[in-house]
């Protein structure tokens, strides 16, 4: 019995000692954060669909899809999987703001679109351009989120992120979020 305990008490300080806090220092800011999945969960709203149905058109399981809102995250690949999938194209911009009345994440959702947009954008260039825009650099990320340099320069080459690190470079560098979700523009030349 005491070699037992003996050695969950190691393995416990090991874990302790070994394990990096994700801890990101945070600005004080006097009204609560809307949850990272907002946007998500605003569109399935408008689309009038459930868990189950997001988890058929994603190709997961309805308990996975679940889990992206218990923990109020999910890769951006999904969200953006499922709102293609409704004919819709999805945008994210990361711009320098003060704190205004309408918070620090702008959300519009376009139901017919009035005029076309450049879609041919990749899933993470809006965080490489607004990094760039900041003079920031990937390394200086990493070390701002208690990360490895290697794990943001890995976003980059699988062109994939969580959505939380997007709302967590936004608050920790003062920046708005920016969503939109539009409608696909048809090419009328190929239909004919």
């Amino acid at each position: 019995m005491k070699i037992g305990k003996y050695f969950f008490n190691i393995f416990c300080i090991h874990y302790t000692m070994t394990r990096k806090s994700t801890k990101i220092p945070s600005k004080v800011i006097d009204t609560p954060r809307d949850p990272n999945l907002k946007f998500l969960k605003e569109f399935m709203a408008t689309c009038g669909d459930s868990a189950a149905e997001i988890a058929r058109m994603v190709g997961l399981t309805r308990a996975g899809v679940s889990h992206w809102f218990i923990h109020d995250d999910c890769k951006l690949s999904y969200c953006e999987n499922y709102i293609n999938s409704k004919g819709y194209d999805l945008a994210i911009e990361l711009k320098g703001a003060t704190v205004s009345p309408d918070g620090m994440v702008s959300i519009n959702i376009v139901k017919d679109p009035l005029a076309p947009e450049d879609a041919g954008c990749r899933r993470v260039r809006f965080l490489q351009t607004a990094l760039a825009k900041q003079g920031i650099s990937k390394v200086r990320v990493a070390k701002d989120l208690g990360m490895k340099a290697n794990s943001v320069r890995h976003w980059f080459a699988v062109d994939d992120i969580y959505v939380s690190y997007i709302f967590k470079i936004a608050e920790l560098y003062g920046l708005k979020v920016c969503i939109d979700i539009k409608p696909k523009v048809r090419d009328l030349c190929s239909e004919a």
